[in-house]
């Protein structure tokens, strides 16, 4: 006799109405949760190659499925402060 030690879980839909009450699952609930965006920060002026082209390939990925911001600071500098 096999048996799983892996729980089960089972997902009702939400809607308190009447016809809902018959327990139908939904097929979609992770539809409702909103993306958050993203803010990379680059410290310095210069980048490398390698890190410009996995940046850019990165960047292309993710952004279909949230807002990315890139956000550059400059290295080191007196009195420097991240506003927003």
């Amino acid at each position: 006799m096999a048996t799983s030690l892996a729980p089960s879980f089972r997902i009702l839909c939400s809607d308190t109405s009447p016809s809902s009450s018959s327990g139908k699952r939904c097929k979609y609930v992770g539809q409702s949760v909103r993306a958050l965006p993203i803010r990379i920060l680059w410290v310095g002026k210069k980048r490398s190659q390698g890190a410009q082209l996995v940046f850019d390939e990165y960047f292309e990925k993710i952004k279909l499925y949230c807002t990315v911001n890139e956000v550059q600071i400059r290295s080191n500098p007196k009195n420097s402060r991240l506003c927003c």
